[in-house]
């Protein structure tokens, strides 16, 4: 019988929970991917959503990942509290780069905590009209473990108000 590992366990919950919001709604899923790095025998899942009625809006995307090395240590029991690396990035496209960037900049306060953060802009100098991708990706700086299933849920009921924080110009809900 097959043992699901601790990444097994956190894609299903991260995935059912995500699930509930599109059901309830809120979100629209864009796009989803569970991949296998055959190169070095990890593991990513990831989706990527945005708020529902705003197809022209931010959109946010969760990513779990397992190295090869947290896989082995769980399988041989070597490692008594295996985990998970988990970011989230919120992007946002405006005609103005500067204004995506501080939309934002106003949510980096209530992500940094436990997070290291990166920021980019993006754009494609040949299209007619200039339009900025501007994203940012916070990386939480533990591993995540089944200890924090429980914590889930709120995890992923901040990223949807986070993208609606977005979507209302960085102000507080």
């Amino acid at each position: 019988m097959f043992d699901p590992t601790v990444f097994d366990n956190l894609k299903v919950i991260l995935e059912g929970l995500v699930y509930d919001f599109d059901l309830d709604g809120l979100i629209h899923i864009r796009n989803r991917s569970d991949t296998v790095d055959l190169a070095d025998m990890s593991r990513t899942w990831s989706i990527r959503m945005l708020e529902r009625g705003r197809p022209e809006g931010a959109s946010a995307g969760i990513s779990l990942s397992v190295a090869a090395g947290e896989l082995v240590s769980e399988w041989s029991g070597r490692k008594t509290a295996p985990g998970c690396r988990l970011l989230v990035t919120f992007s946002v496209s405006s005609n103005d780069g500067d204004a995506g960037l501080r939309r934002l900049k106003a949510i980096q306060p209530e992500w940094e905590a436990e997070t290291d953060f990166g920021m980019k802009t993006s754009y494609d100098p040949s299209a007619k009209e200039i339009e900025f991708v501007n994203e940012i990706t916070f990386t939480f700086r533990h591993l995540i473990t089944e200890d924090h299933a429980g914590d889930m849920e709120a995890f992923v009921e901040s990223v949807y108000r986070t993208i609606a924080r977005i979507n209302k110009g960085g102000e507080s809900l």
